[in-house]
Order: structure tokens, then C-alpha cells, then sequence
């Protein structure tokens, strides 16, 4: 799996593999981390199905689904009993709010943009925001 890139509210970014990430949001995020509860995930495929994996079995609970097609993030929400919504989850003042961990994984990488476009600012000081966009040559930077 290729890299992926974590970012804060800091300005630091943290370089690591997908399979780290994985491994962490299983966990629960313990070991100094706490359990990243509520979560907003953006988009339906791959890799958004083994991160809602990882997030189950790490104890989260209130995450949402964001997709651009609605009932495919219902389809997938239904599967592990998460929220769906539409791609308006990304500016929604309100729900970004109150999440702990923004993850995206959508394939912006694959087209030479470097972050998904949401209001980050609307997430809390100590909001965890992973960006698991990758090429298939690495980084996306």
C-alpha cells in the first residue's frame, strides 16, 4: 500500500503507510492517541471500506459516510451501521464541529491535487485529519 499523509490544526505533515494507519485506527488509537469518535469519512471505495473496518474494530461509534452518490454511501453505511451522506457533509458547519478525525479517501491524489477541498476550519483544535491519497509512483506532493 502506498504512503499517506496525516496533517493537524499544527502545520506538521507525517509521512507513513496506509497499513500504519490502519493498524492505529484499529487499536483505537491507544498508546497515547485517544478513540477518534466521531469521525467523518469521505467517499465509498477500497480504501474507505478497510478504514471503516479498522475504525469498528479500533471502537468507534458515530461516524458518517460522505460520498458523492448518496446511495452507494447508504449501501456501504448500511454495511457497518455508520450515517451516510452527500459530498454537502464536507461544509456542513455543524457536523464538522463535532468530529474528531476527518479521513479522507477519495482519489484527488490520482489527479494532482494535493488535499480534498473541506471546511476544515469548522473541526474542532484537536481534530486528526488523515489524507490517504496516494499514487500509485508514492506521495502525492
Amino acid at each position: 500500500m502506498g504512503p499517506t499523509r496525516s496533517f493537524s490544526r499544527l502545520g506538521f505533515a507525517r509521512y507513513s503507510s496506509l497499513r500504519w494507519v490502519l493498524w492505529k485506527l484499529r487499536r483505537g488509537f491507544r498508546d497515547g492517541w485517544r478513540v477518534l469518535n466521531p469521525t467523518l469519512l469521505a467517499w465509498t471505495g477500497d480504501s474507505a471500506r478497510a478504514v471503516l473496518r479498522a475504525l469498528r474494530d479500533g471502537g468507534a461509534r458515530d461516524i458518517v459516510l460522505a460520498n458523492r452518490t448518496v446511495a452507494t454511501a447508504r449501501k456501504l453505511a448500511r454495511e457497518f451501521g455508520v450515517t451516510a451522506m452527500g459530498l454537502d457533509a464536507l461544509d456542513h458547519q455543524t457536523l464538522l464541529a463535532s468530529r474528531t478525525l476527518v479521513v479522507n479517501c477519495t482519489p484527488v491524489g490520482l489527479k494532482g491535487d494535493v488535499f480534498l477541498s473541506y471546511a476544515a476550519a469548522a473541526t474542532p483544535k484537536d481534530c486528526a485529519h488523515f489524507d490517504l491519497a496516494y499514487t500509485r509512483q508514492g506521495l502525492t506532493h
